[in-house]
């Protein structure tokens, strides 16, 4: 079942969107330099994101990011573009070219420097991977169902200081999955965004 709540961590960013939003131009970039599409196939879309995702980077400041759910790699374009961010590694199932486009499109050479994308075949390969990985923040955005959330977040919880998930409010198995976890600071469904932090 979906929840509309909107917790206290909404309050803590939403008076800070306007602080941000002069800040906020990856999406132009992303659309200035290829084409609507690309924006429209990250998480960046519809509103608010990236603002919010701003305010995420500056409360964490993670060195290095482990993201599942690669897709058309828009999210791990943006974590490559903050300064403090060392390195990130994405993760997924399907080897696509479009990311490797958006990447070598709109970012600087240092910037696309920090990616490593890795391609497995199946939840065992992935989590000997993450197993080996060092990150201290995780962003999923994979397998949208219950069973796939709640594998990832199994995989990552103990690893790192927070987890950010995606589609919470508009996916089923995602926002069931949050709505029995603790530790869960979760936005409004315009968001999409939930977080854990691990206290």
């Amino acid at each position: 079942m979906i929840k509309t709540e909107v917790g206290p961590d909404y309050f803590y960013y939403v008076p800070r969107f306007l602080r941000y939003k002069a800040r906020a131009s990856f999406a132009g970039r992303i659309v200035g330099t290829l084409n609507r599409e690309y924006l429209e196939k990250c998480c960046l879309m519809p509103r608010y994101p990236e603002t919010y995702l701003e305010a995420v980077m500056d409360r964490f400041r993670p060195k290095k990011i482990l993201e599942i759910g690669t897709y058309w790699g828009g999210s791990a374009a943006f974590f490559s573009s903050r300064k403090h961010v060392k390195q990130i590694h994405t993760i997924d199932v399907i080897e696509r070219e479009e990311p490797h486009n958006l990447w070598n499109a709109v970012l600087e050479p240092e910037e696309r420097g920090k990616i490593i994308d890795h391609w497995v075949i199946d939840d065992k390969t992935k989590k000997e991977l993450i197993g080996a990985l060092d990150f201290d923040f995780c962003f999923i955005d994979g397998l949208h169902t219950y069973e796939g959330v709640k594998f990832d977040f199994e995989c990552v919880k103990d690893k790192c200081d927070a987890v950010l998930f995606h589609d919470f409010g508009t996916n089923e198995g995602v926002t069931d999955f949050i709505n029995e976890q603790d530790n869960i600071e979760w936005q409004s469904i315009e968001l999409s965004f939930a977080l854990w932090v691990n206290k």
